[in-house]
């Protein structure tokens, strides 16, 4: 029997999770699928349009709002708060109304009850995915409690990586058979192509022989990029610049510090872009010097293309990178450590040549998307 999945999500922007679900979309037995619909409960986000292209159908489902009255701020402030407690009663109705198969919950910032709840109430399988460390509440022992009330014998409460599901222990003890591990795989990008390499750097001015170290991801203060920035102003910069693509809260104090620094001419802000997987061929070396991760897919993106990593020591990373084997690990917060790496790296052409190779294998035998694709239908029972 076909399937109606129902993802809920934030939003729809370009890159992290939500380009491993444009994969997992472009791989699953679509035939097997009566209807793919993403809610999203924030906003559409500017990868709205490549969700479109895919089929799925995409409606709001908002729990804030941004409505706005200029003669009076009590008033839209009154409708804008009032959005949180209509939103229920919206996902109630759309739910019931179009009675999917399986939720697929990625809005885990939200109040994750509240889906819980109406699928328990509705009898439909409730996926809830768990992307990062950042929500407190799911520590807490009587909220994981409060979920096991809800939770039916085939929910499934998915984490991307084994640091994930140690983070929220308790879930795991109070709940041990809705949990799952599966990682999000990333399609085969290909390897670096040389000609947008060379396009880029002309468009960018950069030299065709630099070497470009290269951070892709939200510019936001738990990614720590001015830890980066402040390695990269130790180095001795001849020949070597630094691309950063992305946009987030800390771009003003970023390039404020660029600035400071005197590396204005070294440095390149790309801001927020639709398409990372083009802008990746730039990149000779990623640096990731996040406090936590998920699961990196940058990272795993980076190994499959053929580029080097050099990422902080953190949870989320340290399972993906293996120090000197698939990439090298520096200590979270030490702009010293990460330039003495990153010095390693550029003048040992034979360790980076044998960690792009280790990245590759290790892509391959962990990240296939043919493998962890069966796991996903198996999970959207769509086998």
């Amino acid at each position: 029997m076909k399937k109606k999945i129902t993802f809920i999500v934030t939003t729809l922007n370009a890159g992290g999770i939500n380009n491993f679900l444009l994969h997992l979309l472009a791989k699953i037995d679509t035939p097997k699928i009566e209807e793919i619909k993403f809610l999203y409960t924030l906003g559409p986000g500017d990868a709205i349009e490549k969700f479109k292209a895919t089929g799925a159908t995409v409606e709001p489902c908002l729990r804030t709002s941004t409505f706005y009255l200029s003669f009076s701020y009590r008033i839209s402030k009154l409708i804008r708060s009032s959005n949180k407690y209509l939103y229920p009663f919206r996902l109630f109705s759309e739910l019931r109304k179009n009675r999917p198969d399986i939720v697929y919950s990625h809005d885990h910032h939200a109040n994750i009850l509240i889906p819980l709840v109406i699928c328990y109430l509705l009898g439909i399988k409730f996926v809830l995915q768990i992307h990062s460390i950042e929500n407190k509440t799911l520590q807490k022992h009587w909220y994981a409690r409060l979920l096991k009330i809800f939770t039916k014998k085939n929910d499934v409460i998915l984490f991307g990586s084994y640091s994930l599901k140690n983070h929220y222990s308790t879930l795991s003890q109070l709940m041990p058979g809705n949990i799952r591990v599966i990682y999000y795989f990333v399609n085969d990008l290909g390897p670096v192509n040389k000609g947008i390499n060379t396009e880029i750097k002309r468009k960018l001015g950069i030299e065709q022989n630099a070497v470009v170290l290269g951070f892709i991801g939200r510019l936001i203060t738990m990614k720590h990029v001015d830890v980066l920035v402040e390695a990269f102003s130790q180095m001795n910069r001849q020949n070597i610049k630094l691309v950063i693509i992305g946009d987030g809260s800390s771009r003003s104090e970023l390039t404020a510090l660029v600035e400071r620094l005197g590396l204005a001419k070294d440095v390149y802000f790309i801001g927020k872009v639709t398409n990372p997987e083009y802008w990746l061929n730039i990149i000779d070396i990623n640096v990731l010097p996040t406090e936590y991760e998920g699961q990196p897919i940058a990272v795993i993106e980076c190994m499959n293309k053929g580029i080097a990593n050099v990422c902080s020591n953190v949870i989320g990373v340290k399972e993906i990178v293996e120090h000197k084997h698939n990439g090298l690990l520096f200590e979270f917060n030490n702009p010293d450590d990460l330039r003495s790496k990153l010095e390693d790296l550029i003048n040992d052409p034979a360790l980076k040549a044998n960690l792009v190779d280790n990245g590759l294998d290790y892509y391959q035998k962990h990240f296939n998307p043919d493998v962890l694709k069966n796991k996903f239908e198996e999970l959207l029972e769509i086998q």
